[in-house]
């Protein structure tokens, strides 16, 4: 009778774990306001506790939280924490761009131009890229510069890339240093120059560019 006691208690302990346990996923707590929920939710995020940040931000989110909302929408697109689903993200991510978050447009624009879940509309793409650099967002300038670089959309104009891709530079944008560089090193738009090309490759590393911190270690050669 004993062991049958204890195999009872030790089992509603389990299932009472469980439940809390679901709970800490599931929902956040009702009484946090919109900036502790949205705190609490940034903490989780920043140790990628993704699943205990979803429902934090999602509370912030509910109560009009524009970063929480690009948060929300950010967990849906990369599958951190939930599925993976576009379609919520956009959701998400229109919510923050209706109140003027700038690096919400330019996830939309990002799902336009890589076709996330929808057909590729580089019209759109740029409507929304140009959407965040009017409001100053360096990443969406870049992205600007981008299509134009490549002819996405728009024609082929190197010397509107590269226009581009300095006011982004102008902030410190580690990829848009990268992409002038790449201007140089390849003679597109501007004489081919591997010197220049170096220059800039050693700011953007400077600046956090993964690509060229690569690039300059298959390339070795004296600092400019």
């Amino acid at each position: 009778m004993l062991r049958y006691y204890t195999f009872i208690v030790v089992a509603f302990g389990l299932l009472v774990g469980a439940c809390t346990s679901t709970k800490t996923v599931n929902q956040a707590d009702p009484v946090l306001s919109a900036r502790e929920a949205y705190d609490k939710g940034w903490e989780a995020r920043r140790t990628q506790r993704y699943a205990e940040a979803m429902p934090l931000f999602r509370r912030a989110a509910d109560l009009g939280h524009p970063e929480a909302q690009l948060q929300v929408g950010a967990l849906y697109d990369n599958g951190q924490g939930v599925e993976r689903n576009f379609e919520q993200a956009m959701v998400w991510y229109r919510k923050a761009a209706e109140q003027g978050n700038a690096d919400a447009e330019r996830n939309i624009g990002l799902i336009y131009n890589d076709g996330k879940g929808i057909p590729i509309d580089y019209a759109q793409a740029m409507q929304w890229f140009r959407r965040a650099a009017d409001r100053g967002l360096a990443a969406a300038e870049n992205n600007i510069g981008l299509m134009y670089m490549n002819g996405w959309g728009v024609a082929k104009d190197y010397t509107l890339a590269r226009q581009w891709y300095e006011r982004a530079t102008d902030k410190r944008n580690g990829p848009a240093q990268r992409n002038i560089a790449y201007l140089y090193e390849n003679g597109l738009g501007v004489p081919k120059d591997p010197v220049e090309a170096r220059r800039w490759m050693e700011r953007a590393a400077r600046d956090g560019s993964q690509q060229a911190k690569d690039w300059l270690e298959k390339n070795p050669g004296q600092s400019t």
